[in-house]
């Protein structure tokens, strides 16, 4: 059993004593290695290779669309250092990348201008609106408790 011999006292047959013998248990490995590699690379393709400059859509991790980037160079052999429409620099891989036509155009959020309001000396209205108590999902009103009513509370 095993490989080893039994230490036992019923009888059994010298010949299922000795252990089975796996001789070719590499080959196989390798042999279904191989095979699933040429399934692999039935529908494999390689990417297209990016230099530094060419416009790209990069994939966006946080809400999963394609955005524009620009490549700035080549880091490694599997990964790009990019510069996405918000003007931060990343790293990203090949299969995250698409060439493409549409120039690349940064947008930057802190360069926007605040028109200007005339301070005017009008009388502080309060608007009174009707605020809704909220609820819960099946509809139930939420109250806050009852020591909680000298406080403000968010």
């Amino acid at each position: 059993m095993f490989g080893r011999r039994l230490k036992t006292k019923i009888p059994i047959h010298t010949k299922l004593l000795n252990p089975d013998i796996f001789n070719n248990v590499s080959e196989r490995v390798l042999k279904r290695q191989d095979k699933q590699k040429q399934y692999y690379d039935k529908n494999a393709s390689p990417l297209k290779p990016l230099s530094p400059g060419d416009n790209i859509l990069a994939l966006n991790f946080h809400n999963k669309k394609w955005e524009t980037a620009k490549i700035i160079s080549k880091c490694g052999s599997r990964s790009y250092m990019i510069e996405n429409h918000l003007g931060n620099t990343v790293r990203r891989n090949p299969i995250h990348l698409r060439p493409t036509n549409v120039p690349y155009q940064p947008t930057s959020d802190m360069n926007f201008d605040i028109p200007e309001v005339p301070n005017a000396d009008c009388p502080m209205t309060t608007i009174h609106s009707h605020k809704s108590k909220p609820k819960t999902r099946s509809g139930r009103i939420i109250k806050t408790p009852r020591y909680l009513n000298n406080y403000v509370c968010h």
